[in-house]
């Protein structure tokens, strides 16, 4: 037998296999895209409107600024989970390389990230505003503190 006309039967023979495939894999692909779109929409929507329910309870612009971020990257990396689900890609791997990923870098920043949840969470509570005047006179009393190292003595 001739070598070209051998490839050539085999390719006609596997031709409607390799059709199907491609229709398969052209839907999921096709099915991933539109839940991409649909997906980075809903969360950009939900992250501006999570951002102007935070603006009408009035939270500090530099905490708004963060969680309205924080809340966009979230929603986009599970968006971006979901599409490549959606294409068949197995994700058992991906999430615990991101669960592992993520614990190493909590527990090598852990002061850190304490000191800034505690920022946070006084951003969060904090509704009252203190007049400059008052906030002058806390921190000279703070300064005294720290100097002499015993409280202010009340007359």
């Amino acid at each position: 037998m001739n070598l070209e006309t051998t490839s050539i039967e085999e390719i006609t023979s596997h031709f409607g296999e390799y059709v199907d495939l491609a229709i398969q894999f052209g839907t999921k692909l096709l099915i991933a895209v539109v839940i991409l779109i649909a997906g980075l929409w809903l969360a950009s929507k939900f992250t501006k409107s999570f951002r102007k329910i935070m603006i009408a309870r009035e939270i500090d612009s530099s905490l708004i600024s963060f969680l309205s971020s924080l809340v966009g990257v979230i929603l986009k990396l599970l968006v971006v989970i979901i599409v490549l689900a959606t294409v068949g890609i197995e994700m058992t791997s991906i999430v615990a390389i991101l669960g592992a990923a993520s614990l190493a870098i909590g527990m090598a920043l852990s002061g850190t990230l304490q000191n800034f949840a505690g920022g946070v969470v006084i951003l969060l509570l904090a509704r009252s505003r203190v007049k400059p005047s008052t906030a002058a006179r806390l921190a000279s009393v703070a300064t005294k503190v720290i100097c002499s190292g015993s409280p202010p003595l009340k007359s």
